[in-house]
């Protein structure tokens, strides 16, 4: 946005764009964010599906609310419903995990972000 300064200035301002932009070469990786980008559509997908099966399980707690009449023992409610609840651990599980690898992506997104914010400041 003036003159380039031979000392500093716009030269000096471009170099540490650059070493910046290299710092970021080695923490950004396509492949890295192609696996990321594919944890959260899995992450996506994973809460769908247990937002369906909690409105599943919903529907079949009402069902048998009305179909027992005493028959089935309290024990017995707990082994079904549990049978019924215990795939849900593993949804957990992989939902924290992808919780933690989005946790890890923040920073280097930031840095990423800062840069592109730099470099447009830049030009």
């Amino acid at each position: 946005s003036g003159s380039a300064d031979p000392g500093g200035g716009l030269a000096g301002a471009t170099a540490r764009l650059h070493r910046r932009l290299d710092a970021l070469h080695h923490v950004h990786d396509d492949a890295l964010a192609k696996r990321l980008q594919s944890a959260v559509q899995l992450l996506s997908a994973e809460i769908d599906a247990t937002v369906s099966e909690g409105r599943h399980l919903e529907a079949v707690e009402a069902d048998v609310s009305q179909d027992l009449g005493g028959e089935e023992t309290v024990a017995q409610q707990v082994a079904r419903l549990h049978e019924q609840v215990s795939g849900m651990d593993d949804v957990a599980r992989r939902v924290m995990y992808l919780r933690k690898t989005l946790a890890a992506q923040e920073e280097p997104h930031r840095e990423l972000s800062y840069f592109c914010r730099d470099l447009s400041d830049a030009e």
